[in-house]
């Protein structure tokens, strides 16, 4: 078929004119921000964590980050997490960050989408565990209590060198940390809201020097009778929401034995339970008839050995179990986990090579029998630093999976310091990289069929950056500024033939754009004042496709806006604190291009004391109120969300 070109709001019809036209953009920014906010002499001097440049301080944290250079990696606060500890990972990438979030109504099916692509286009690791459900391919992000995390990242971008299958359009990292001191300490929360929301929590930490355990136990429930509005010819009505309620509960389970000072044995046990009923559409509300329930239970066993020496060594063996039943249809399966991997690093330079294979069986009504499926994986990753201003990484993987080609990934990665004083500091970056995502289960089985047509997803993800900080005795600013052009072969897509769906894969389709971080700090005595700012700009067309995706050319993919963007201000004072966020969510259009969803703007607030009891003992109270002005929005067209509510909650720590 001819292939299209378009000429949209910055971009040229050439990449590299694109790049070339944005890197003025990228340093007027940050030129003008540094003459504008600079001005705080007086205060005192504080680092954030939120936007770290990457080096080995942030492998501590992740360990693929040494050689993610080129691409920026947004690290979660802790105490942003403290703060966000009753609430989803949804909750917390919707409050501090600009992807977008799609909600099949409040604790619904929540699906993420990073620069434009697809849900499934998003890798969610635990421990270096890759958790994304075989079958379906896509994260449930309602379903990923924040309560059970120490760690979380963001790291968009096609890497598929280093997260594996699925990294099109980016990562999100999950991890658990461990800290060898001989002590006991623990914390409980209780958080109750509108529409009988509950969320109760207890963790329990404790060791020695030697061994060290973490018990984590939560329960979260809510009727979500919300009141709805629904138009008519006759004017605005109002109903409550019928069928909606959700509970849930689980546990994770970590332990860590130091076997010597070099060598470090873990274990971790992670089981949830989720039901919930399935909200219907608003025009469905009060039909009973159309009312439906789904469960999900999960379990997750990780065994991992860790040495550190002058030659670096891991080794992981993994069990999991997706388990969904809808009334008496299971879609479930079970992999076998191993992995094995060696590191090495000198003076300026940094090489890990390793290996991973999963064996899949799994337990779908409408799959024939008799499916298994073996994939693995080797790779080498890479990282140069010839000096103080250069970092330089090389990645190569190749995964192998049953009866399917999947394309050879290597990316590569340069940054280099263009200015370093007193205070201020600049780095440029850019990343090019290849990325894949294998056909789901689900996409290869799903009624009985064998869809040996469909090609593995294959993107090629160019990223140009800016990381500008800058401190002056109590001010801090640090932002990162991102153009991306992102060009995905084969992207797979659910389509009907005659009376049944099947997937299909679109030949070419390109996602491009701009991301904008900023955060701002100042600190006086007692007092901490802070601004988040996110924006992002994106664009994800058809270029080439079957017949049915003719009306999709030259036009936005459904049910993904062009901007979105979030900003939260905050003010601490002592152990008082105060915050008000808004998030914003552009225009998108339906599975019919000429039907279109109106953007909207949401407002929430929070506030907390900390009241500090005896030695170690801590008691928080928080308020918290959503959607503060009572808008009306979707996200899934025709699935309600809530309109003003609220929550209260109460955190003892010992």
């Amino acid at each position: 078929m001819e292939k299209f070109r378009y000429v949209y709001l910055f971009f040229e019809k050439k990449q590299a004119a694109f790049f070339k036209e944005y890197a003025f953009l990228l340093c007027a920014f940050i030129f003008i921000n540094q003459v504008c906010f600079s001005q705080t002499d007086r205060i005192k001097n504080i680092q954030l964590k939120d936007f770290q440049l990457i080096d080995k301080k942030v492998d501590q944290t992740f360990s693929q980050s040494l050689f993610s250079v080129g691409t920026a990696i947004q690290i979660a606060d802790s105490s942003v997490l403290s703060q966000l500890q009753h609430s989803n990972l949804s909750d917390y990438l919707l409050q501090n960050s600009a992807v977008f979030i799609k909600e099949s109504g409040n604790g619904m099916l929540s699906t993420i989408s990073i620069r434009g692509t697809a849900s499934s286009h998003t890798t969610v690791s635990w421990n270096g565990l890759t958790i994304n459900p075989l079958t379906m391919g896509q994260v449930d992000f309602s379903q990923l209590p924040l309560f059970f995390f120490d760690k979380v990242a963001l790291h968009p971008g096609g890497e598929s060198s280093l997260y594996g299958n699925g990294a099109i359009g980016g990562s999100i990292i999950l991890g658990t940390e461990h800290d060898y001191k001989k002590s006991f300490h623990g914390e409980i929360q209780q958080t109750v809201g509108s529409y009988d929301y509950t969320f109760s929590g207890i963790k329990l930490h404790g060791g020695t020097e030697k061994i060290q355990s973490k018990t984590m136990l939560m329960y979260n429930q809510c009727a979500n009778d919300f009141t709805i509005k629904q138009a008519s010819f006759s004017g605005i009505s109002t109903q409550q929401q019928q069928n909606a309620s959700f509970y849930r509960y689980g546990f994770l389970q970590d332990f860590a034995v130091k076997l010597s000072p070099k060598n470090e044995l873990t274990f971790s046990a992670w089981h949830t339970y989720f039901y919930r009923e399935i909200q219907p559409s608003i025009q469905n509300n009060l039909d009973t008839a159309l009312y439906d329930n789904i469960s999900n239970r999960n379990t997750l066993l990780l065994v991992k050995f860790t040495r550190k020496s002058s030659f670096n060594w891991e080794s992981s063996l993994a069990y999991i179990k997706d388990y969904q039943l809808n009334i008496e249809d299971v879609i479930a399966s079970q992999q076998l986990f191993v992995s094995a991997d060696g590191s090495k690093n000198w003076r300026n330079y940094s090489l890990k090579t390793g290996f991973s294979g999963q064996y899949i069986v799994p337990q779908v009504y409408s799959f024939n029998k008799g499916i298994k499926e073996f994939r693995g994986d080797v790779y080498a990753l890479s990282r140069w630093q010839p000096n103080s201003a250069w970092k330089i990484t090389c990645n190569l993987r190749q995964a192998l999976v049953t009866d399917i080609a999947v394309p050879f990934t290597p990316s590569a990665g340069v940054e280099a310091r263009l200015l370093q004083l007193e205070n201020s500091r600049m780095h440029v970056r850019y990343n090019i990289s290849r990325s894949y995502k294998v056909p789901t289960l689900n996409d290869r089985y799903w009624g009985g069929l064998d869809n040996r047509y469909l090609q593995p997803e294959d993107g090629l993800n160019n990223e140009l950056g800016l990381n500008y900080g800058y401190t002056n005795n109590g001010y801090n600013f640090q932002t990162n500024v991102s153009v991306y052009y992102n060009r995905v072969k084969n992207w797979i897509m659910w389509m009907p033939r005659g009376d049944i769906w099947k997937p299909q894969n679109v030949d070419e389709v390109e996602a491009k754009g701009l991301d904008i971080h900023l955060k701002q700090t100042y600190s006086l005595q007692r007092f901490k004042i802070s601004l988040l700012v996110n924006y992002a700009f994106t664009q994800t067309f058809v270029l080439e496709g079957f017949t049915e995706m003719t009306p999709f050319k030259g036009r936005q993919m459904p049910l993904l806006p062009e901007h979105t963007a979030m900003g939260l201000f905050q003010v601490d004072y002592n152990r008082f604190f105060a915050a008000v966020n808004a998030h914003y969510v552009g225009e998108r259009t339906t599975s019919n291009v000429f039907e279109s969803m109106h953007a909207y703007v949401l407002f929430n607030c929070s506030a907390g004391y900390n009241l500090k009891l005896k030695k170690n003992q801590l008691l928080a109270f928080s308020v918290k109120g959503n959607n503060l002005f009572g808008v009306t929005y979707q996200t899934v067209p025709y699935k309600a969300m809530p309109l003003q509510n609220w929550s209260a909650g109460l955190q003892y720590k010992f």
